[in-house]
């Protein structure tokens, strides 16, 4: 495909199911010179992958799960408690 300017345009991508791998540590798997497991789901079973404890890339396998930020209270909260 070319554009009137005769650059080469991409297709959609629009439609199309991909697939992405993702990552747990520890693993059988020689990875970026560390040991990793893996699997390769479609863009649809993703959230559901993370959900189970796997990541987006090896960094984050290895980093573990985000730990949920805890609200800190503020001085005026803490004096009302007291």
């Amino acid at each position: 495909m070319t554009t009137s300017e005769g650059l080469r345009s991409l297709p959609s991508l629009e439609g199309i199911d991909m697939t992405v791998m993702l990552y747990k540590y520890p693993g059988p798997h020689s990875l970026h010179g560390d040991k990793f497991d893996y699997i390769v789901v479609g863009n649809d079973g993703v959230d559901d992958a993370l959900k189970d404890g796997w990541a987006r890339t090896t960094d984050e396998a290895k980093d573990g799960p985000e730990k949920p930020k805890r609200a800190k209270k503020s001085p005026a909260a803490k004096t009302k408690e007291e």
